[in-house]
């Protein structure tokens, strides 16, 4: 159970620039919370509004389980009913609200961010990171995929004085939005995974979403580490230009955190780690050559931290994976991946790459799901995936979308 946070109603006021309606000025808040169907009594409602449901007309229930407030958008202080007791605080934008309050607590915290994005991976190499950390310092770390301009907020508003670190996801549609999470969650420490098709729709171009993912790089600025994977030219030359300290992770001698004598045994890698405090090898509980690039990261950050060989090897062996990434089931004699979750295709490549290379005379199978945000190329990214996934002698191809 997290500890109470340490932030008054009076803090909030001043850091959402808004206006107290009601309710006293030194009430603090358990956490956050967008979901009456999650929050805890304490808990301080962020009513959001979107496409299809508007926060407010939550507040009674929220209120009912306990809540200690809520913000309440101008646009709907006229039609809204405030609940009998709590805090309530008129903001000019929810959303808006929501990223200063978590900004202003960001900085009560000297704790270190490690911050995680790239194309395909983040959220295994995330989960990676954190399980390597855990072993030696209390980690904060992103819960599921809460990489947007809503969950990275909730995230940093979970930050706690036990804390010692903390590793956190970041997504990106568009040009600017690492920008603004970055300029959120200050980290000093950035890893890149890859620089692939992904959000082409609006991007435009692979050189579009290098642009945007090295805007992580550009918020860190001089005296921030990125850490970035070797085996991407595009990373390397974004690594050229970057004014802080780089790390570089993969296979070839040119990465001073690398994988050598790779080899796949059923739904495991198997490697030797090499950092600079030493070479150890590893039992990765996952399949693919990706997956232990993804490791590769995590193992960097664990060596910047000062974590031992056999620390690193223990965080990524025992890692517990965010469900839907490189989903390995056995049934009825079948190997069947289940890349489903917002695939894209780097991912979906490496995803078939790894069931092809799985060891066994099980027969193979894998469920694929939809690549979104491709705009013009999203014709040729399935077609070559699904050229791809004939060519590898599959018995099965299952697409849902």
């Amino acid at each position: 159970m997290l500890q109470k946070m340490k932030l008054t109603t009076a803090e909030i006021i001043e850091a959402v620039n808004g206006q107290l309606l009601t309710g006293g000025l030194n009430e603090s808040p358990a956490g956050f919370s967008i979901d009456t169907r999650t929050l805890k009594k304490g808990d301080f409602f962020v009513p959001l509004t979107g496409e299809k449901q508007d926060g407010h007309v939550f507040l009674n229930e929220a209120a009912a389980k306990g809540a200690m407030g809520a913000f309440i958008g101008l646009e709907r202080l006229k039609e809204v009913v405030l609940p009998e007791k709590g805090v309530f605080i008129a903001v000019r934008n929810v959303l808006a609200a929501l990223q200063s309050i978590a900004s202003y607590y960001r900085s009560k915290f000297s704790v270190p961010v490690v911050a995680v994005t790239g194309s395909a991976g983040k959220t295994t190499t995330k989960d990676l990171t954190a399980a390597v950390l855990k072993t030696r310092y209390e980690t904060l770390n992103t819960e599921g995929n809460y990489n947007n301009e809503i969950g990275l907020p909730l995230s940093l508003l979970k930050l706690r004085d036990y804390h010692r670190v903390a590793v956190l996801e970041m997504g990106m549609s568009d040009f600017g939005e690492i920008a603004l999470l970055a300029g959120l969650a200050k980290p000093q420490v950035g890893i890149i995974t890859n620089i692939g098709m992904a959000h082409l729709e609006i991007v435009k171009s692979i050189e579009g979403v290098a642009r945007a993912k090295g805007e992580l790089l550009e918020a860190m600025g001089s005296s921030g580490t990125a850490v970035l994977n070797g085996e991407d030219p595009r990373l390397i030359e974004l690594g050229k230009g970057f004014a802080g300290k780089v790390v570089y992770y993969g296979f070839g001698a040119n990465c001073s955190v690398r994988g050598e004598n790779l080899a796949a045994t059923g739904g495991k890698s198997c490697f030797f780690l090499v950092v600079p405090q030493g070479k150890i090898r590893v039992e990765l509980p996952l399949a693919g050559r990706h997956n232990v690039l993804n490791a590769l990261a995590a193992a960097a950050v664990g060596s910047l931290f000062d974590l031992s060989p056999e620390e690193i090897r223990a965080g990524l062996e025992k890692a517990a994976i965010t469900a839907g990434r490189l989903k390995i089931d056995s049934y009825g004699g079948y190997v069947i991946i289940n890349d489903t979750y917002n695939s894209n295709p780097t991912s979906a490549r490496a995803s078939l790459l790894a069931l092809k290379d799985m060891a066994g005379k099980s027969r193979k199978g894998a469920v694929l799901g939809d690549m979104l945000e491709l705009g013009a190329h999203a014709e040729k990214a399935h077609l070559d995936t699904g050229v791809l996934a004939a060519s590898l002698g599959l018995d099965f191809v299952l697409t849902l979308g």
